[in-house]
């Protein structure tokens, strides 16, 4: 993969859906598009936070399968749940194929108020 942008808000609110998009291309070969992987820290440690709907192709403009040097974007909306701890967040995102591989990884700094 040669070229990711990610687009984000910086500021999450506890109570509204929130859009995550990343726009990739130039894959070096087609993919087989699975489920995510998202984890998060405000310390070292990470801790992988359960999304519903994680299925990458219900996310993905244009339609599954992704093709080797397609231009994508993905996009995820949720709520940041009333429990999530407030302050500075590093979220590390990871798009899987079929076998529970990633073939995107992104990760970013938001503000959790």
């Amino acid at each position: 993969m040669h070229s990711v942008t990610l687009l984000t808000c910086c500021v999450f609110l506890s109570l509204s859906g929130t859009p995550y998009a990343v726009e990739f291309k130039d894959c070096a070969q087609s993919v087989s598009a699975g489920g995510t992987k998202v984890q998060a820290a405000s310390t070292a440690e990470f801790t992988t936070i359960p999304m519903p709907d994680s299925d990458v192709c219900d996310h993905l403009t244009p339609a599954c399968p992704v093709l080797a040097k397609g231009l994508y974007s993905y996009t995820y909306a949720s709520v940041v749940r009333g429990e999530t701890p407030l302050g500075r967040v590093t979220v590390q995102w990871e798009l899987l194929d079929t076998k529970k591989d990633p073939f995107l990884c992104v990760q970013f700094e938001v503000q959790i108020v």
